[in-house]
């Protein structure tokens, strides 16, 4: 209960889940969880594929993954060649912010955000299947305030999107592709029938894209995401650029 009254309803870094309050209370939705809990149990298809751990036991099983046998999950693997120099040989496109490169695999994302439902950024174009058989994206950067990676196609399939959530001091990112997902702009209904992201999706991209995420806890403002550095495992420079 004292989370409702004090976490909830005070804490300004909670701001954006104050609605919740207006909704249910702390033991209307611990009674969901409770039920939901008891309906995956029940039902035998859900109960053999569905796994209930506690933080501890999630936080071991992160450090040391296996699968349903209990075997030792394999690595991912990370694909060749490495793609550096993407900043200085793709042409960037604003839309509502600026870059500055400073070489190849560094560069400043200036983000000048007038409202909290604007998305701005600032995008590239890449050939149609030059990303086929990218694995990973490496990041270095540093940032005030939260942004996206997010890659686009143009024949009609919903871009996809991963969040870059943590702020101050260095960052380092490892995004793979299963990590991105359609943005919350997907209509629920197209959600259901999308498959997830693999080499056949990422031959359609044709775009990068480096994306405000604001909040209204973050405000509207003008903030800087500067990269360090920026690596695509699985990608061919050259084969990248647009002719």
């Amino acid at each position: 209960m004292p989370y409702d009254a004090f976490t909830l309803a005070v804490q300004g870094n909670n701001y954006g889940y104050r609605d919740v309050l207006k909704y249910t209370t702390y033991l209307q939705r611990q009674q969901a969880m409770k039920d939901f809990v008891a309906w995956i149990k029940a039902d035998p298809a859900l109960s053999a594929d569905t796994y209930f751990l506690s933080t501890a036991q999630m936080a071991a099983y992160m450090k040391a993954p296996f699968d349903k046998k209990g075997m030792k999950a394999a690595a991912d693997a990370v694909a060749t060649p490495d793609s550096n120099g993407i900043f200085s040989r793709l042409t960037w496109v604003s839309h509502g912010a600026t870059i500055d490169v400073t070489d190849g695999n560094t560069a400043d994302v200036n983000f000048m955000v007038p409202n909290v439902a604007s998305d701005v950024s600032v995008v590239a174009g890449v050939v149609a299947g030059s990303l086929k058989t990218l694995s990973h994206i490496d990041l270095k950067y540093t940032t005030d305030v939260p942004f996206r990676v997010r890659l686009l196609t143009s024949d009609g399939t919903p871009s996809v999107t991963v969040l870059l959530a943590g702020v101050g001091g260095d960052r380092l990112a490892r995004l793979r592709v299963k990590d991105f997902f359609p943005g919350n702009e997907t209509l629920a209904a197209k959600l259901g029938t999308l498959p997830l992201v693999g080499a056949d999706y990422m031959a359609k991209v044709t775009g990068i894209a480096f994306e405000s995420a604001v909040t209204p806890v973050t405000g509207a403002k003008a903030f800087k995401a500067h990269i360090e550095q920026l690596t695509l495992h699985g990608a061919d420079t050259a084969a990248l650029c647009m002719p």
